[in-house]
Order: structure tokens, then sequence, then C-alpha cells
């Protein structure tokens, strides 16, 4: 006996680090980017194919349920009595009393189920590349995440839709399997569903606007720099908090700060699209006489308005396109500035769904007079994806630009990025090579440490190249901390909006 116990013990104590290494090795396996998934770039008319088997049956079950749904009775929910009068649609009514509707959405819904896992190896490497973008705020982000992260703000309508149908879908066979509901009565309990208007749908419109946001901030991390990650991540923390007081309040409760932070944001977005994302304008170094211009204006006390009209006439003169394009032809990128203007409102507006059910009063509230409307909130959709690809391309040409163009940098002509190659001593974001600082914090030494850690390890003594070591490190870990603070703030920011009178 005292044998088998030993070596049973020795059995567990081997099989206990196999246990642990298959843990942790899952673990990894799981938050790291397959090599199917980093290689799946399927082509155009792939995607097309795609598209048009999935739009095909779409359509077809489509029209199959309108005309299913043509020859029911309207009174047959409110009528008792039989009606003994013949009718020209008599055979058809016994058709859709037969078989309801209602089953043909649920017959597509698992049919597009199982065409979701099938077939497996592309199936796998489409997930692979979702769960890349999803996970990457934890593993790093790469320009891919970054962009499917920015597809998914704008699909934000089609996942609640989604959302909606899976909702109503294992509502259904719930309902059939246990005999409780009745499939006409499954979209009367869905519309007054409280699970589903105050969290199912609200999660779907911040989720994608949080993932993005923390994605901005690994960014930051991996940097080290505050701009223009943070400037990115200013953006999607007002943009949530407008959009969550959208989603928790009637149209009707919201006051004028509500709209004038909508205008806001939406400025803020357009300006962040052409001088960040797309840097589509430069700006013309200033010759000596026009630097002395503006100095003398900035000193000068009498003639206020026509001297700022003057200021602001020669910083727009300034502005031109950038060199670096691969488009020809101007016109091109004037009109995707101005379809991307006009339908910038459109990426807010899909965010907020058309009602909320409301807990204190126990009623259902309207929060989107415009989706109300079925055409409208469909049109808001397309809109939004149309400006959505526009974006895209003009996105993809930067990033192809600096990736093909080494003679590119984005300190070249843009005011926003600085061009200087020293540290910023003040606020730590000065460039875009710079590494977040903290000034307080900093070795002092004779003035050299100061400028660069390289000089004072060069210069000074051993021990000031160590300090210089430690300070880093401490650094690193106050950023990180202060990235934190910046994800307490989007959540106590996002609940106290939430839960405004």
């Amino acid at each position: 006996s005292a044998l088998a116990s030993a070596s049973a013990t020795a059995t567990a104590a081997a099989t206990a680090p196999n246990q642990q290494k298959g843990i942790s090795g899952f673990i990894a396996k799981f938050f790291s980017s397959s090599k199917d998934s980093n290689e799946y770039a399927p082509s155009g008319p792939a995607v097309a194919s795609a598209s048009l088997d999935l739009c095909m049956p779409v359509l077809f079950n489509f029209h199959l349920f309108m005309m299913a749904t043509k020859f029911i009775p309207k009174d047959t929910a409110d009528s008792t009595d039989v009606d003994d009068t013949p009718n020209k649609e008599e055979p058809d009514d016994v058709t859709s009393s037969s078989i309801p509707a209602q089953v043909l959405p649920l017959l597509f819904l698992t049919i597009l189920t199982v065409r979701v896992i099938l077939p497996l190896k592309s199936r796998r490497r489409f997930w692979g590349t979702i769960k890349s973008a999803i996970i990457s705020p934890l593993t790093g982000v790469t320009f891919r995440d970054e962009l499917i992260g920015e597809v998914f703000t704008s699909l934000v309508r089609p996942m609640q839709d989604l959302s909606f149908a899976l909702f109503y879908y294992f509502s259904s066979i719930y309902g059939i399997l246990s005999g409780e509901v009745d499939l006409e009565d499954t979209g009367a309990a869905i519309e007054q569903s409280l699970l589903l208007h105050n969290l199912v749908l609200p999660i779907c419109a911040v989720l994608p606007l949080f993932c993005r946001f923390l994605q901005t901030l690994r960014q930051a991390y991996n940097d080290q720099q505050r701009w223009p990650h943070l400037g990115n991540a200013f953006k999607y923390l007002t943009s949530s908090l407008v959009i969550i007081y959208g989603l928790t309040h009637a149209e009707e409760g919201r006051n004028i700060c509500w709209h004038l932070g909508f205008v806001a944001c939406v400025i803020y977005q357009l300006w962040w699209d052409v001088f960040v994302d797309w840097e589509l304008f430069v700006f013309s170094s200033p010759g000596t006489i026009e630097v002395r211009d503006e100095l003398a204006f900035l000193d000068s006390t009498v003639g206020a308005s026509s001297s700022w009209n003057t200021w602001i006439t020669r910083y727009i003169s300034r502005m031109e396109f950038r060199q670096q394009r691969l488009f020809k032809s101007k016109k091109n990128y004037w009109r995707i500035l101005i379809l991307n203007c006009c339908l910038r409102s459109c990426w807010m507006l899909a965010f907020i769904p058309a009602y909320h059910w409301n807990t204190r009063t126990g009623s259902m509230e309207k929060t989107s007079s415009v989706d109300a409307k079925n055409v409208m909130g469909f049109l808001i959709s397309i809109a939004e994806l149309l400006r959505r690809c526009c974006w895209v391309i003009l996105r993809l040409e930067l990033e192809t630009i600096k990736l093909t163009d080494r003679e590119y940098t984005s300190s070249n002509g843009n005011p926003y990025y600085s061009q200087s190659n020293n540290m910023s001593i003040g606020g730590g974001g000065g460039g875009w090579n710079n590494q977040v600082q903290y000034t307080c914090l900093m070795p002092r030494g004779d003035g050299l440490s100061a400028l660069s850690p390289i000089v004072a390890s060069s210069t000074q003594t051993q021990t000031m190249a160590m300090k210089w070591t430690a300070y880093r490190l401490l650094a690193k870990k106050l950023f990180c901390l202060e990235l934190f603070l910046w994800v307490v703030a989007y959540l106590g920011f996002g609940l106290c909006v939430a839960t405004l009178g």
C-alpha cells in the first residue's frame, strides 16, 4: 500500500505541471494571433461572391415572408367567431394558418447559423481575424486591428438588428419547445423586453466604442506617447458620453447641452479625420516676413477684428493638399471630404436605437424619432456604411504612403506633429518620436541629463546612468497608471451620464 501511495503521489506530481502547462498553453494560444489569421486576406471578387451568396437567400426569404403574411386576415388575433362567408383566398388562408409565416425567419436564421460555422477552415480564419481585433488591447494593436475596430463602430446598427434577430430566434425556439409562448406573441413579448432594450442593445452600441477606446490606449502604451493616441481616445470618450446619454434618455427630455455636445463631437471628429487620420492637408512654411507680421499681430491691440480676419486668411492660404497622393485628380479627395462632412453625423445617430424601456415609469420611450421610421433608420445605416467605405480609402492610402515612401513623415507640413527631435521637457507629448516625460521626476545633473538619457549615460557617471534607467522604468509605470485612469474616467463618466435625471 505504501508503494502504491508513493506511485500515485509521483504520478500526480508529474501530471500537475503538464496540466498547468496545458492550461497556460491554451490561454497563450487563445491570446495569440494565429498564422492563418494573419495571412487571411481574401480578394475583392471573393468578398463580392460571398456577399451575393448571402444576399440572394435573404431576398428570397424576405419575398416568401411577405407572400405568407399578405393573406393573413387582419382580425385573426381579435376575432373569435368563425365566418362562414366564402372567400376567394380561402386556400391561401388555410396554408398560412397551418404554416405560420413566423417559421420562415426561424428556418433562415438556422441556415445562417450553420453557414457561419461551415466551412470550418475559412470560418476559422475569419473568426480568428475578429478575435485578433477584439483582444488587441491585451496583445498589441496592428493596423489591421485598428481598421477592423473602426469598421466595427460603423456596424453598430446591423449588430443591433442581428442581436434583435437572435433574441427573437431563441425566444421562438424556447416557445416552440416549451409550448408556453405562441409564435404570434413572441414579437410582442420582445418589444417589451427589458433585457433586450436596456442591456443587449446598449451593449451592442457601447462595446465597439469601448474596444476602440482601449485600442488607442494600448497604442499609446506601446509607443510611450500621448499624442496622437490620447487625442483619439478623447474623441471616443466624448462621443461615448453623448451616445450613452441618448441611449438612456427620451428624445423629448434632452436639453440644449446634449445638442451642443453632439455638434461639438461631430466637429472634432471631422477635424480628426482630415488632419490626423488622413493627413489630407499640410501647411506650407511661412517666410520670415510672414512670421514677423504674425508676431506683430499678437502684440497689437488696435483693430482686433480686422487683424483676426487677416491672420485667419493667411493661415488658410498656407493650407494645401499633401504632395504625396495616390490619386492624380484632387476631385476625388474633395468628393470624399464633402461626403464625409455631410454624413459624419450619421455615425453617432446610428448608435442610438429607436426605443428605450424606462424602468422608472415602466413604459417604452422613444429615443430616436428619425430611427422610429423604418425607412429613415435603414437610410442612416446605408449612409454610414457608405461614408466608412470612403473613409477607409483615404486611411489605407495614407498607410500605403507611409510604408512605401521613406521620405514621408507625419511631421512634414503637419502642424499637429512636432518637427523637433529634442525631447519635450514640459508635456511629454511634444513630438511623434518622443517618449512620455515627467519633468518633476527627471534626474538632476549638470544640465545635459535634462536633455537626453543617452547624453547623460555617456558623459556622466555610472550612477547618473542608473538614475536615468530607474527614471524610465518609473515613467513607464506612471504612464500605465495614467492610462488606467483614462479607463476609470470612461466608465465613471459613462455611468454618471446614464443615471442623470
